[in-house]
Formats: structure tokens, C-alpha cells, sequence
């Protein structure tokens, strides 16, 4: 049987408040996730040499994402360049 031949009409829709307390399963059970090897990010000479390398770099091969944390720099300021 295929997904195509499965009447799914008598399951009810989500609602909002379901969604929103939705949580990725690999939060739910951490030892079930695989742990991919992370690859070193190089050193690089200059930022146009770092561009370039992220311009064609797949960064989750480089950075867990799921462990990334959300920042706030109030103070930045842009560069001179």
C-alpha cells in the first residue's frame, strides 16, 4: 500500500497551540541522533580568502547548527572596508 492509498480524511488538523509546542525529535531524544564528525573550519590569510571558501563550503559539514545559540551585538559597527 501506498501513502497515495491511505484515506487520511478522518485525522483532524493541527492546531495552532499543537504546532507551537512541536519540538524536533532529536531535542526529544538526543542519544538516538547520529553524531556527525564535524569537520575543522581552516585558518584563513583574509576575509575575501574566507568568503570564498564559504561561498561554496556546506557550513553544516564545519558547524552543529543545533547547537547554535541566538546573539545579540548591540555595539557593532561596520567596518571600515
Amino acid at each position: 500500500m501506498s501513502d497515495e492509498d491511505i484515506d487520511y480524511s478522518d485525522i483532524p488538523p493541527l492546531t495552532d497551540e499543537q504546532i507551537l509546542s512541536m519540538k524536533p525529535l532529536r531535542e526529544l531524544f538526543p542519544e538516538l541522533t547520529i553524531q556527525k564528525k564535524l569537520l575543522s573550519v581552516p585558518i584563513f590569510q583574509s576575509e575575501d580568502e574566507e568568503r570564498e571558501f564559504w561561498a561554496t563550503a556546506d557550513s553544516t559539514e564545519y558547524i552543529d547548527w543545533a547547537k547554535a545559540k541566538e546573539v545579540v551585538f548591540p555595539n557593532l559597527k561596520r567596518s571600515s572596508k
